[in-house]
């Protein structure tokens, strides 16, 4: 099969070789005299020329057009400058308008019918694209051109066969914060996507425009940078170059992440070879200095696009070193014991085609790759896939389908570990430059993954330290690479697999190790827990049961999961305090029922607001009651019933409070802009030691939860509500079970 010659970015076919010779020779003065060029027009004819014999499409795309706009009826200036938007990707949607002016004022000129169909191809009008991909087809061309033509034919059906049937998702545009009119491409992401890290090339980067020789020129190119940005609640802050360390006048291009985010790995080219994959360290906030990886991994040839395991013990990488199926082939390399790599394994000719298969990105999960690839089913370009890895073979890849490929790249995929949300960069039509960053919600597309993400912070006597976590496999004694929490943050990151026993020791100098054994044999879902680690606590026995990985992990898979009568309460800690949880019943009038309750139950004046209602028991029926006797009010279905039927409920030895805050370092918890309004939080030490921080005091449920609605915006998110019966601390399903509900005068 053809191996097709691609730039970098916009992947298009070997025609561009035969549009440089065969169209590209506008100097003769035969052609400048057959196509009547204008003799002021000619400098700047030949500079357009040369921005994109230099692949400088959007400098090219550029003066083309002012050409054009200027000389309408001048069919050879249409011509280049759809050529040039073709290419640049910014472009293409704009290629139709000048090739079809260009194809009614000549024709006939070399090569015409094959870029109308490209411009018709890249803008998803396939029926157009095949008609004159085959007036090409027949235009006298040779084999070689012929069967790239017939592949080209064959995208533009796969394409009409994939707009049958769309996938559901939303696809959005990152934005001005992110992208620019620049290009900004191959993201990656830590698998809880509070940090992104990309490639840019523009305005922003180091040395600006530059020769091959890496001195300024105005007439050179921009060179590759790696910026990065953090996630606030929903949005990535505004991106920032990493150092000098990292990034240099040359080309330097992040290709990969750790599942954490603390090994970063770079593509590096020298005069000496194709390009390099290098991995750097994070050491508190700063990246150190990139170091090459050894001869199994790289060669003479090009080396990019990695992705590691969550274990880290296998990577995944892009080559096109001799003995591949094609252009670029996906390889896999195992770590060896002394953290070498093993030899590279290609991955066979079921993932890699005979054309351009690269871009591979390993799931946390350890059984999803993605990649992409223009052979298989594309529909044009790059176009992204997933396969799975099920009983030692990968399963035939599938194509992510439309409207997330295009006939253009699409490519760089990558996604977070709950399998919701991905990233990719495309040229597709309305972006804001060359490439732009994606996010994808992945909707209903392909199966969710199965595994635990384990995250927080671990401290020492109050202060954040870099500590070592280490992960055993105890039922087959695997060992997995150590993991760091940050050495300024504390932060850190790992994942757990389904069906396996392991042991996890968190060590930090001058401090004795804190260890749990955590099985995970029931985990059939994907869930994320929030594990904050005190050494010193740890040390001296002071960890409730309550706060194992274990523990957390059941009770975020039953909150998720909203399990019903599946819960075995004898195997599960945490079901024991939710047995089961119902189906909501009709939501709308669920709504409209609660909506009156808790506009009832607003305080009118602060005098209402304040009034002791405690002689004004009320009743409720055992039927009523029963009805949530073991049912978790974190189901958000199940809470609003209760609200509705037992909100305005009043007992005379129960209060309500509203929690904002509950920690086991109290100095840790600030709520200014929170007393500045309410006044000194209420502190109460419970004997299990954590410190709580209660505000205001209600008689019924209802009440709370307006005052906890507003906690809420005002930014306490965690707020939640907590009763107190005759002096004591209880939950809102402890008073269920008991029936304190229902009236005993006692």
């Amino acid at each position: 099969m053809i191996k097709l010659i691609k730039h970098l970015l916009l992947s298009f076919t070997v025609v561009l070789a035969l549009y440089i010779n065969a169209i590209g020779q506008a100097r003769p003065k035969a052609f400048v005299q057959k196509y009547k060029i204008d003799k002021s027009d000619e400098k700047k004819f030949a500079q357009g020329e040369d921005f994109f014999e230099q692949a400088n499409y959007l400098k090219a795309t550029q003066v083309f057009t002012e050409l054009s706009d200027a000389n309408l009826l001048q069919p050879l200036f249409a011509y280049r400058t759809a050529v040039c938007m073709i290419y640049d990707g910014f472009n293409v949607s704009k290629a139709i308008t000048y090739m079809e002016r260009a194809y009614k004022r000549d024709s006939s000129m070399e090569h015409i019918n094959y870029f109308m169909a490209r411009a018709y191809h890249m803008n998803a009008r396939e029926d157009d694209a095949i008609k004159f991909y085959t007036k090409y087809l027949n235009s006298g061309i040779d084999a070689f051109t012929q069967k790239e033509v017939n592949l080209l034919i064959q995208q533009c059906k796969n394409a009409q066969i994939m707009a049958l049937s769309p996938v559901v998702t939303t696809i959005k545009n990152l934005g001005p914060t992110i992208n620019s009119a620049a290009s900004e491409y191959v993201p990656v992401i830590t698998t809880d996507e509070s940090l992104m890290l990309f490639t840019y090339r523009g305005p922003r980067s180091k040395g600006g425009l530059q020769n091959e020789s890496f001195k300024p020129d105005e007439t050179g190119n921009y060179y590759e940078d790696v910026f990065q940005c953090n996630k606030l609640g929903t949005q990535f802050d505004s991106p920032e170059p990493l150092s000098d360390d990292i990034n240099s006048l040359g080309h330097d291009a992040c290709i990969g992440l750790s599942f954490n985010g603390d090994v970063l790995f770079l593509f590096k080219s020298t005069a000496k070879n194709g390009g390099d994959i290098y991995t750097t360290k994070l050491n508190g906030e700063t990246w150190g200095v990139p170091v090459a990886l050894d001869g199994n991994i790289n060669t003479k040839a090009w080396e990019g696009s990695a992705s590691i395991t969550s274990d880290m013990q296998t990577l995944y990488f892009a080559s096109e070193r001799p003995g591949g199926f094609g252009g670029r082939d996906i390889y896999k390399s195992n770590r060896n014991d002394d953290g070498t790599w093993g030899v590279a394994q290609n991955l066979g000719k079921d993932i890699n085609t005979e054309l351009n298969d690269d871009a591979p990105f390993i799931h946390p999960d350890g059984v999803t790759l993605y990649f992409s690839s223009e052979g298989h089913n594309s529909i044009g370009g790059y176009d992204i896939f997933r396969t799975n890895w099920l009983s030692n073979n990968f399963t035939p890849p599938e194509n992510l389908g439309m409207p997330i490929n295009t006939a253009g790249d699409d490519i760089y995929f990558v996604i977070d570990a709950s399998g919701t949300s991905g990233y990719y960069s495309s040229g597709r039509a309305g972006g804001l430059g060359q490439q732009d960053i994606y996010s994808i919600d992945m909707g209903q597309i392909g199966k969710r993954p199965i595994l635990a993400v384990i995250k927080g912070t671990v401290i020492a006597n109050g202060k954040t330290v870099a500590a070592t976590i280490k992960l055993e496999n105890i039922s087959d004694n695997k060992k997995y690479g150590d993991i760091n929490s940050n050495a300024t943050t504390g932060k850190y990151l790992f994942t757990l697999m389904p069906g396996v026993r392991y042991k996890v020791t968190y060590s930090y100098e001058g401090y004795e190790p804190y260890t749990e054994f955590v099985d995970t044999k029931l985990l059939s879902q994907y869930v994320d827990v929030l594990k904050d680690v005190d050494i010193a606590d740890a040390a001296n026995n002071k960890v409730d049961s309550t706060s194992t990985i274990e523990y957390l992990m059941e009770k975020r898979v039953i909150e998720l999961k909203m399990l019903t009568t599946s819960i075995d309460i004898n195997n599960s800690p945490a079901a024991r305090a939710i047995k089961e949880m119902q189906d909501a019943e009709d939501e709308e009038n669920k709504q409209a029922e609660l909506a009156a309750v808790m506009e009832k139950a607003k305080p009118k004046n602060v005098a209402e607001e304040n009034t002791n209602l405690k002689n004004n028991t009320t009743t409720i029926d055992e039927a009523t009651i029963a009805k949530y006797v073991g049912k978790s009010l974190n189901n958000k279905s199940i809470y609003t019933n209760f609200l509705v039927d037992l909100g305005t409920l009043q007992n005379e030895k129960i209060i309500y409070k509203v929690q904002i805050g509950a920690y086991r370092h109290p100095q840790n918890f600030k709520y200014d802009a929170v007393q500045q309004i309410y006044g000194q939080a209420q502190i109460t030490n419970s004997d299990d030691g954590i410190t709580r921080f209660t505000l205001k005091e209600y008689n019924t449920i209802a009440q709370a939860e307006v005052f906890r609605q507003e906690m809420i915006q005002r930014g306490i998110t965690d707020a939640w509500i907590t009763a107190v019966y005759e002096g004591k601390r209880v939950t809102l399903e402890e008073l269920i079970a008991k029936r304190f509900y229902i009236n005993k005068n006692s």
